[in-house]
Formats: C-alpha cells, structure tokens, sequence
C-alpha cells in the first residue's frame, strides 16, 4: 500500500473514531483500534464503507429534526390562523343599529375634536380606536358618523354627542352596556357618559336645537359690571364676521342667532384666599343655535378689554355693524384651554346611563383626576402667597404712608398691599383703540383670494 492511501486510510479512520458507534459490531469496533499501518486492504475497506453509513445516518436524522422543527411551526401558524379567523367578526352576522353616545372630554392635550388626516392626537382617533377596538364599528367609513359641535385645540367638553351605525344586542332586554364597553378603551382624559338609541335619519350636529359654552375667568380687576352690559349686545341675531376667524371655503353666512349671554360667579371652586374677590373664578354663558370658528374666543377677548377699561361696552355695536365696519380689527382672541361646550340639546332623546356602578366609576374617576389637580393649585398657592407676603421697602413706591392716627406707618409693608397701592406699570407698547387698528382681511377679500388660487 502507497504512502499516499495510508494517509487517506488514517483519516478516515480518525473520522470514523470521532462519530457515534451505536450500531456497530464488536469486530467492526475492534477494527477502529488497529493502526492503518497495521490493517490489509479489505480492512481498509471495511472501515471506509462504516464511515460512509454512518455520515449517512447522521444526515437523515438532522433532516428528520429539521421537518419535525418545520411541522411543529407550521402548525402553530395554523393554530394561530385559526384563532385568528375566529377572533374576526362575521359583520354580515350581526345585529346593528344607530347608537348616539353623550362624550366628556378635557381636551388640554389635544388637537381638537375632528379626525385629521396624519395626527392622531384627536379626540375623535381615540374614540374610532376604542370603537373598532370593542367591535362596535366594522371601519371609520361604514359608521356612518356624525358629531354635534367642532370643538377646536385645547378646547373641552362636557356633553359632546356623536352618533354611529353599529353593532347592537339583538335582545332589547340585555342592552350591551356601552359606556362601560368603551370607557375601558378610551385615555382617561376622555369618557363616555350615556347612550341612547337613534333613528337612521339622526344627525347629531343639524339634530342639536341649543349650544351651551362656558368660558372661565378669574376677576382680578377687572369691571364685571361693565363686561355684562357689553355682553347683553350680543343677544339677538347678528352677523359676527368681526367676531370670528373667517373660513371664506366652507362659510359664506355669518349671521348667528345668541339666546342669551350671562356673565356668572361660579360656584363650582371652593374659596382660597378669603373674602378677597380678586380671585373669584366667574363664567362667560353663551346660549345660541350655532357658532363660527372662534367665535365664543372672540367675544371673551373683546369683553375683557372692555373689562380692563381698554374699551367702552359701545364697542361690541360698532363690531356688529358690518355696513360701517366689513372687517375685523387685528386683535388676539382669547385663550383656548377656558372654553368648553357645556350643554347640547336634542329632542326625544332619552340617554341611559348603564347600572348604577357604570355612572359611580366615572365619577370616581374624574374625582381622582380633580384631587390631583386641586392638591398642585393648592401648591401653586401657597408659592403664590408666600410671593405676596414678601416685604417691600415703601420708600421705593414714591409715597408718603401714614397711618389713621396720622403717624407714619413702618419702613415696610407686603408686596400684596403695594400692588393694591400702586399697580405695576404697564409693560410694552401704548394700547391701540380697536377701532384705529388695522383690520384682517375682509370675507370678500378672503373669497376673491381663493377664487384666485382655484384657477392656478
């Protein structure tokens, strides 16, 4: 035998010594301990034939682990399949009707009511979510949707009502409970309050007959008398383009019916600060059938300059007279987080408010979310005072202070009551009457604007 074939032989043997020798014979084991040197050609042989089935073998057994690893995901693909086709609902199955919900909502952290397309920090996002979540909707487009009123970014309410055509009991004596269903779906800043079933021709926004918005305001030093005077000019029908954010595409009529307008102490807040008015929590009314684009804001705004002394009641005549003033004055309207729409109202519609647990959960709910807020006001507070209680030196208020007795009081006193002496000054530039601002574009001029960009 070559050297070459003894090398070959060696390494094979060595292979075949390093492979599992279960199977094997006694003779054919007694082989592998022979040195190639030592072995004839047929041993040779031999022991190249056993490596050779028992690479064989190992093959078809890693083959076999693999199809069994293969059948074994496979199967749980088509288990999950399974569970999947029958988790997914049979719509032409089901039973449905039109449903209107009555919606809460804190919307601080919001960017308004309506469904935009690539933001879903909406209320309505959330609210589609939690119904296609629950199975209520088959999809957004088959809802067959309505809302009652748009409210705007960071705007809240509290009795907001939508309507959808959706999944129902088919027994009336076992109503699914829908403010429970979806309550457990939604933020926590949202919440369904009642339900109520609806005829196929209802339509929350053209069914609502009166809108209430509450806006909220601390009375500082501002004229309260003076700011409802001006608000009673606002009752009756007007046109209010002066009082409002024009959308010459989609609105061309401004008038507006208001039912009336209040402007109320609240007695929603509990007293922090004594029997000092300066801080009394009070709220703007507004009672009317429809409102435009930032209407109520507008009307807060031009009602606290009133209140400030900035302006006379008379101005709100002046912005109502559209003959004499087409546009509006370039003023900031109020802020948004104040206003919220407090009350709708329908005829016929009779809500359900679930079980007597489902209503308790929710106000439970929203004490929670009250308690935590009112302990960090009750902070804000206390930080607040302890500013006020700093001491002042009097001699830096340009005054002579002295005493009933006709004694001159101490060197100093708290910044409280210098401010009540001696308000701060007025920062930045000398207030423009609204009247000698320049105005924003008319609606006639935003309409020949867009009728422009149309045949672009």
């Amino acid at each position: 035998m070559s050297e070459h074939q003894i090398e070959a032989s060696s390494s094979i043997v060595s292979s075949a010594s390093s492979e599992s020798h279960s199977g094997t014979s006694c003779m054919e084991l007694s082989l592998l301990d022979k040195s190639p040197n030592e072995m004839t050609r047929e041993e040779l042989v031999k022991i190249a034939t056993l490596y050779q089935q028992e690479k064989r073998m190992a093959n078809k057994e890693s083959r076999n682990l693999s199809s069994d690893d293969g059948n074994k995901k496979n199967g749980k693909e088509k288990t999950k399949k399974k569970k999947k086709e029958k988790n997914e609902m049979d719509w032409s199955k089901q039973h449905m009707e039109y449903i209107a919900l009555k919606v809460a909502y804190l919307g601080f952290n919001y960017q308004g009511l309506a469904r935009q397309a690539h933001n879903t920090n909406t209320i309505e996002y959330h609210l589609f979510e939690a119904l296609k979540k629950v199975k209520l909707i088959e999809s957004e487009e088959k809802s067959e949707y309505t809302r009652c009123g748009r409210t705007d970014k960071g705007v809240s309410a509290l009795c907001q009502v939508i309507s959808f055509y959706g999944r129902a009991s088919k027994d009336p004596s076992k109503s699914f409970d829908y403010v429970k269903m979806l309550n457990n779906s939604l933020p926590e800043d949202i919440r369904v309050l009642a339900w109520c079933p609806v005829t196929k021709d209802f339509d929350a926004r053209f069914g609502c007959i009166q809108r209430t918005y509450k806006y909220f305001f601390i009375k500082q030093n501002l004229n309260i008398d003076k700011m409802r005077e001006a608000a009673l000019k606002f009752i009756g029908d007007h046109d209010f383009r002066n009082f409002c954010k024009i959308n010459a595409e989609d609105v061309s009529n401004f008038r507006r019916k208001i039912l009336n307008v209040e402007i109320v102490k609240s007695d929603l807040f509990h007293q922090q600060h004594g029997s000092d008015n300066y801080y009394d929590m009070y709220e703007i009314v507004v009672c009317g059938y429809s409102f435009l684009w930032h209407q109520i804001r507008c009307m807060a705004a031009v009602l606290f300059l009133i209140g400030e002394g900035k302006e006379e009641p008379s101005i709100i005549s002046d912005l109502l007279d559209i003959e004499t003033n087409k546009a509006r004055p370039q003023y900031p309207i109020a802020s948004e987080y104040p206003l919220v729409l407090y009350d709708c109202v329908f005829e016929d519609l009779k809500w359900i408010h679930s079980n007597v647990d489902t209503p308790t959960e929710v106000a439970s709910h929203f004490f929670e979310m009250w308690k935590h807020c009112a302990i960090k006001t009750s902070m804000y507070n206390i930080f607040y005072q302890a500013s006020n209680n700093t001491l002042v030196d009097r001699s830096k208020l340009e005054r002579d202070f002295t005493n009933q007795e006709g004694e001159k009081e101490s060197k100093y006193m708290t910044l409280r009551k210098a401010l009540t002496i001696r308000p701060p000054k007025e920062r930045g530039p000398k207030y423009v009457r609204l009247m000698d601002r320049p105005t924003a574009f008319s609606y006639e001029e935003c309409l020949e604007s867009l009728q422009k960009k149309k045949k672009k």
